[in-house]
Order: structure tokens, then sequence, then C-alpha cells
């Protein structure tokens, strides 16, 4: 059975196609750290239009990296960017390890880095999601770094 969809609905199926369709693999510059997943839609860094590497520009509400690593430790560094409305410069992500939320992190116009880790992980493989919670007018930030321990890949 084929559906026709028309107007204004047809619109939102189609963004919402696109929007799903939106799945991009990142190298990350280290040979230690893993390649990510990125889904959803993310902005525009150092006038790239695809990224290849760290970093990552976080810009849209439910944006997320994906990556699977084995490592007893791993730091995540983000930075939140100038926001475009002048009273908030706030974003929030949450942090998924092992399909478990561990973390729910904000950054403030005091202090502009998110910083997350964990550590004393076994030395299986380990998935971690990290997603953006905040519309991209309440502030955009980049992933700019993952550390994994010793000997973590």
């Amino acid at each position: 059975m084929t559906h026709m969809y028309t107007g204004r609905f047809a619109r939102s199926v189609l963004h919402f196609s696109l929007l799903c369709a939106s799945v991009t693999s990142v190298l990350a510059a280290s040979t230690t750290t893993p390649q990510l997943l990125l889904q959803g839609r993310f902005g525009d860094v150092n006038g790239l239009q695809t990224a290849k590497s760290l970093p990552v520009l976080f810009s849209w509400p439910s944006s997320s990296v994906f990556l699977t690593f084995q490592s007893s430790s791993i730091n995540i560094t983000l930075t939140a960017l100038q926001s475009t409305v002048q009273y908030s410069t706030y974003n929030r992500f949450t942090f998924w390890l092992d399909s478990k939320e561990v973390a729910i992190q904000t950054s403030n116009p005091n202090d502009t880095s998110i910083n997350w880790s964990a550590t004393g992980l076994s030395s299986a493989s380990h998935n971690l999601t990290i997603t953006k919670l905040n519309e991209a007018t309440y502030g955009e930030a980049t992933l700019d770094s993952i550390v994994l321990g010793t000997n973590g890949k």
C-alpha cells in the first residue's frame, strides 16, 4: 500500500526523514581515540562541510555522538560557544555509558567547559553516547577531546 502525503504534513515527514538520515562517521585525530558516529544535525567547524576529525560542533538538540571503546578510563571535554541569545550561554548534555545514564552536565557563562570522565572501568568493550539537550539558540558547543586510559582503543 502506498501513502501520499500532502501539505504541511508532507513537509514534516520529509524533514523528519532527512533528520533521521543524517548520520556521519568521524575519525578522531589520535589513533588511540575511537571512531565516532554522529547522529543528528551538527554545525560547520572551521569552514569544513563534513567533519573528518575533532572538534565536532553540537548545534541542534538531540544530536548525539556514539562511540565504542575499550579502556579502564575515558575523559571527554566539551566547550560552550557564544550563544546567539544574549541572556543564555547554557549547554546541557547527557552522558550514557553502557546503556545507563551516568551524568547530565551543564555549562554556564562563568564556566564554558564541560569535563566528564569515568575511571575504574572493566577491560571489556564500552558504549558511550553524548546527547545535546538544549536548543541551538541557547548555545552551541564543541566536542574537543576524547582521551582513553593507557592501552585504550
